[in-house]
């Protein structure tokens, strides 16, 4: 939501339950959705697969506004209890994360479109539904760009997938979908959208199109995003490095994306098994 992980061959968890990654093993998700999960274990399983110098907290939604800097506070001082509460626990789980990174613990101010302002050396994004907030922050030195989004499983209208998606990728997720019908693709590819979003505008300071990103979505658990048709990847901020993954935790979709600030051979690894992969819908 608004205020706007990489492995191969790993697992993708549910609940608190490891689950292996072939799509024909996540059966009974269902269950697992409906059991309590809370946000700081969300911030751990994230956290948990995130490479060097990239860290994932969250946390439950509460009144956290005894923490909040002045300049903060006065942002959200007439804003409903409730976008208080939201806002006050995503710096929150912030500034843990800039700790472990040895960042200061600064002010977070909301900045152009409404994005956070992040310290010098560092980078970030932060993201909340009504019941979980979460942050992903990291090195500058280390990354260009990060983002993350967490989202209520909930339907998503036709509509909507007819509005972000592009033509491969409404065709990768009828084949998700007929292998694995549990998980919520649409609402999954999103999610992956707007973390992809909130990375690339860290890195140019523009706004893009959902249309203008093109993921795929992998049932290991990992995705990968590329620009769409004819755009530039310079104008995007969007490089074959931007990578991440998506998991399912109680009744949440998470995503999260990053992209390192070095194009070495491991990034030009990542643009060949693209141009080889059946879901590959690039156009670099």
């Amino acid at each position: 939501m608004d205020e706007r992980l990489t492995s191969t061959n790993r697992s993708h968890r549910t609940s608190e339950l490891e689950v292996p990654a072939s799509s024909a093993a996540v059966t009974g998700l269902s269950a697992n959705q409906a059991m309590p999960f809370s946000g700081a274990a969300i911030g751990q399983q994230i956290d948990r697969q995130c490479p060097v110098g990239l860290v994932a907290e969250g946390a439950n939604i509460a009144d956290q506004g005894a923490g909040l800097f002045p300049d903060e506070a006065a942002e959200v001082r007439h804003s409903p209890r409730s976008r208080q509460a939201e806002f006050s626990t995503a710096r929150a789980c912030a500034r843990r994360a800039l700790a472990r990174l040895g960042g200061p613990q600064v002010s977070l101010p909301v900045g152009r479109h409404r994005a956070p302002e992040w310290p010098q050396d560092y980078v970030g994004s932060l993201s909340h539904c009504a019941d979980v907030a979460v942050a992903l922050v990291a090195e500058a030195a280390r990354f260009a760009g990060a983002g993350i989004d967490i989202e209520t499983i909930s339907a998503v209208p036709e509509t909507l997938v007819e509005r972000i998606a592009t033509a491969d990728e409404r065709i990768m997720l009828t084949q998700l979908d007929r292998d694995e019908s549990s998980i919520p693709w649409g609402l999954l590819l999103f999610s992956a959208k707007e973390s992809v979003y909130k990375c690339c505008y860290q890195t140019t300071g523009h706004r893009i199109s959902f249309r203008d990103i093109s993921i795929r979505v992998n049932a290991d658990g990992s995705l990968h995003a590329w620009p769409a048709g004819a755009r530039s990847a310079s104008r995007d901020g969007l490089t074959s490095g931007t990578e991440g993954l998506w998991t399912v935790a109680g009744t949440h979709v998470i995503t999260a994306v990053w992209q390192q600030t070095d194009t070495n051979d491991e990034v030009e690894g990542i643009r060949s098994r693209a141009a080889l992969s059946p879901w590959y819908c690039g156009g670099l």
